[in-house]
């Protein structure tokens, strides 16, 4: 049985984007998406951030979803990361928080380095 992943990108990015970086890493089981290197993977969703979250949580959940992916766009340029990070946790999900390219990102919260699991290796300090 494939493992069930749905992708929210930031929703003003999505409207000059072609998604292209997030969808390779996804086919190519790059980046973020390397720790599925040995399973089968089915994209089940994807869309942006913006809107009815709640309904689109829901959704994710009747269709099997059980990982998350938050765009790389989304953890640099949505103010609402954590928050958004947090609804998918609190609804079950696990969350991870980026897709690609996190190499050519600063740290998103410089200094204090976080626990949560949509935070990246290297933010926790074990560099991949």
């Amino acid at each position: 049985m494939s493992k069930k992943i749905a992708v929210l990108v930031d929703e003003d990015r999505m409207q000059r984007c072609s998604c292209g970086g997030c969808l390779k890493a996804f086919m190519n089981k790059a980046d973020s998406f390397e720790r599925y290197a040995d399973e089968d993977i089915e994209l089940i969703g994807f869309t942006h951030s913006g809107g009815d979250l709640a309904k689109k949580i829901e959704s994710f959940k009747s269709r099997g979803v059980t990982t998350v992916h938050l765009s790389t766009c989304t953890r640099y340029e949505n103010e609402n990361y954590e928050n958004i990070a947090e609804q998918c946790a609190e609804a079950g999900f696990d969350v991870v928080g980026y897709t690609h390219c996190m190499a050519s990102y600063p740290p998103r919260v410089p200094g204090e380095q976080g626990s949560r699991s949509w935070r990246s290796e290297a933010e926790k300090g074990n560099p991949q």
